[in-house]
């Protein structure tokens, strides 16, 4: 089918929508879509925000018209295209070995409504949970990562009261805007409650979803927006917890509830933190090792000692003095036969005193990163099968 020609059916088959229709049709009048080279590319961006190549694209439009004609048939009364559209990547996502979410762009005002957070534009919470669902179910299916971040806006109440609603209202479509440039077209964020947002992840690992809570953490200290009673900018600071499925949660309940309980942890320590969440159980090989480590409390001390044993996910070392459970530090390890010092923070998870007076304290990684992480996973790979070398 040349383009003219597919254009021409499009439009004819879009005349089924007419609330949509007009709309449509003005997006495509003042697109650059009609580039005869991209059309079906630029069309099918346009209409789902998919990104595929022209050829791809021109596929799905073609199977998509068959689906439109069976659906005709079978219901024997006009199906929209819009509907056709997302029957068929909805039914897409479910055969695929790596399914995504899709956010259809429905021009509609009452399915706008339906799905969206009339303050922030982002999904809203009944939209958002039902999209879980699915990726929870398809995550089990596959067998592939999903991890949740749940971020809190610290003090929001103290904004609000401050500042007015009217700005905390401004103050939440300025950090969702911020939000959407901080994650993939896989990813989607809804509005969970006044000042609280879920991020769902799709294959990623609670590493990769630390990597993209920071990222907002820290793209929101770097910004700031100015009250219109004010000329005191203010700048937002969030907390966050994370939770992956299978790792941590066996089900959506224990998904949602686990990142909470993180974020809680953060919001306690003071807030303007993402944390993983934790519970004592063996996620990761642990390998007897002699590192040197350096460890201070937060703003205390530091002092130099060397680990026992080491896993991706924390350590065992021997310290002179008792540091509460729970206590965060700062860690710096030397792993034997690397050239450089690997930084992280970490949570105190165990603390046994020994017959020589002194104290094994267990540490979990709540901060680290992925390039680090990956390099003791290297390490211990290296020596729990030398054959597979990887230096």
């Amino acid at each position: 089918m040349k383009s003219e020609e597919f254009l021409n059916a499009l439009l004819a088959r879009l005349n089924f929508d007419e609330k949509n229709l007009e709309l449509i049709k003005e997006k495509i009048n003042n697109t650059k879509a009609l580039a005869r080279t991209t059309i079906y590319k630029n069309l099918l961006n346009m209409l789902t925000h998919l990104n595929v190549s022209n050829k791809i694209a021109k596929e799905h439009f073609e199977r998509c018209f068959k689906l439109q004609d069976e659906l005709n048939a079978k219901l024997e009364k006009p199906v929209s295209f819009n509907t056709a559209l997302i029957e068929y990547f909805s039914r897409l996502n479910m055969q695929s070995s790596k399914p995504v979410i899709i956010e259809f762009e429905l021009s509609s005002k009452l399915a706008y409504k339906k799905i969206k957070d009339s303050v922030t534009g982002l999904c809203n919470k009944k939209y958002g949970y039902e999209i879980l669902k699915k990726e929870v179910a398809r995550t089990a299916r596959y067998g592939l990562n999903l991890s949740l971040l749940i971020i809190d806006i610290d003090d929001f109440k103290t904004i609000n009261e401050k500042y007015s609603h009217e700005f905390g209202d401004l103050l939440l479509r300025h950090v969702s805007d911020i939000f959407k440039t901080c994650i993939r077209n896989i990813d989607l964020i809804y509005r969970n409650d006044s000042n609280q947002f879920v991020f769902i992840l799709p294959e990623t690992p609670a590493l990769g979803a630390l990597e993209v809570g920071n990222r907002v953490r820290k793209k929101l200290l770097d910004d700031y927006i100015t009250p219109d009673n004010s000329d005191a900018p203010v700048t937002v600071k969030v907390s966050g917890g994370i939770s992956s499925f299978k790792i941590d949660a066996e089900n959506i309940n224990e998904l949602v509830e686990f990142a909470i309980e993180a974020l809680v942890s953060a919001k306690n320590d003071g807030g303007n933190k993402i944390y993983l969440f934790f519970q004592e159980k063996r996620r990761f090989i642990r390998l007897d090792a002699y590192c040197k480590v350096g460890f201070q409390v937060v703003e205390g001390n530091s002092s130099t000692t060397f680990s026992k044993n080491i896993s991706a996910g924390g350590l065992l070392f021997e310290s002179d003095a008792f540091i509460a459970l729970n206590t965060m530090i700062e860690i710096t390890i030397q792993i034997p036969d690397i050239d450089w010092i690997i930084t992280s923070v970490g949570r105190i998870i165990r603390v046994e005193q020994l017959p020589n007076g002194k104290y094994d304290l267990g540490i979990f990684f709540t901060e680290i990163d992925p390039e680090d992480q990956n390099t003791i996973l290297r390490y211990i790979q290296n020596k729990v099968n030398p054959k597979f070398n990887i230096y």
